[in-house]
């Protein structure tokens, strides 16, 4: 199994694949992969970080924006959540790396 591993540090950009689209749904963000016709829900936090792919924004660049929100959440801990959530998106082939 391959994993893949997002550094710290890293500038690579994040890109939502046209087939996807996102719409709210009573207060949570749901993802319609238009291509396999499959839903996903995200909550809050979720959703924040897709916003921020939505946004252009990099890993840092969440991790700054997630921190702001959520301050009682270590920077480090932010870290491995947004990485494991944009593992998750990847591997259910929602984005993609650029």
């Amino acid at each position: 199994m391959l994993i893949d591993i997002i550094h710290w540090g890293e500038r690579k950009s994040m890109k939502i694949n046209p087939y996807v689209r996102a719409v709210d749904e009573n207060g949570e963000k749901v993802l319609f992969d238009t291509k396999r016709g499959l839903f996903y829900g995200i909550d809050e936090i979720g959703a924040d970080i897709w916003s921020g792919i939505e946004s252009g924004l990099d890993m840092d660049a969440l991790i700054i924006l997630l921190q702001q929100k959520y301050a009682d959440v270590s920077k480090q801990q932010l870290h491995i959540d947004i990485e494991n959530f944009i593992t998750e998106l990847k591997r259910s082939k929602l984005i993609k790396m650029r």
